[in-house]
């Protein structure tokens, strides 16, 4: 589920996203409006893993500072805590979150590399979605038909593994899935063929 003030990172988001898309801005034709959010849902949601203890906690000194131990213990309003949040993540986008890393150096290096691995694996993705875009529409595309643009992305399909890479479901336009699996499967094909010689020759498998 969403955090509640996952909304701050928001402006570090948008500067990956522009980023990743600047160095190549034809790369971004290929993927529809929702699956480039489903992408940068991905990170919000990294960053908001990594900070929520911090938030939380700042949250509560905040709330401390502007109310009474007795108010607090008695209940705040769902208005007053609607005030006090949006007050709270005002403050912490002044700032773009500066002072938060300041007093907490390590959460700062965490996000800086959730962020720049973010990068790195989108970028990597967008590359080859691009480099195979034909070989991918003849093997699974209707009669050789282009399989459009991508218009839906799954991230969530694996653990995280060789610098925080996952395996993505990747939908296209035409309605075909197909699996994109971040690393050389040249060992997986091999051992296939492997197993299909075994099979040939009689060894049980």
């Amino acid at each position: 589920s969403q955090h509640q003030f996952q909304a701050v990172f928001e402006p570090i988001v948008r500067d990956a996203e522009r980023s990743v898309l600047g160095g190549c801005p034809a790369l971004g034709t290929r993927l529809s409006r929702g699956s480039l959010k489903a992408l940068t849902r991905w990170l919000f949601d990294d960053l908001a893993a990594i900070s929520c203890d911090v938030l939380d906690f700042e949250y509560e000194l905040f709330q401390a500072s502007r109310h009474s131990s007795l108010r607090r213990a008695l209940g705040l309003s769902e208005l007053q805590q609607r005030k006090d949040r949006d007050e709270f993540s005002r403050t912490l986008a002044r700032d773009g979150l500066a002072s938060v890393f300041s007093q907490y150096p390590v959460l700062a290096e965490l996000v800086a590399g959730a962020v720049e691995r973010w990068m790195v694996v989108v970028q990597e993705f967008l590359e080859r979605l691009d480099r195979d875009a034909e070989a991918l529409s003849l093997q699974f595309g209707k009669t050789g038909a282009e399989l459009g643009s991508v218009s839906g992305i799954d991230c969530r399909l694996s653990d995280r593994h060789n610098g925080g890479r996952s395996v993505f479901l990747v939908r296209f336009e035409s309605g075909t899935d197909i699996l994109y699996k971040p690393k050389d499967l040249q060992v997986d094909h091999a051992f296939a063929e492997f197993l299909q010689w075994l099979s040939a020759n009689g060894f049980p498998c």
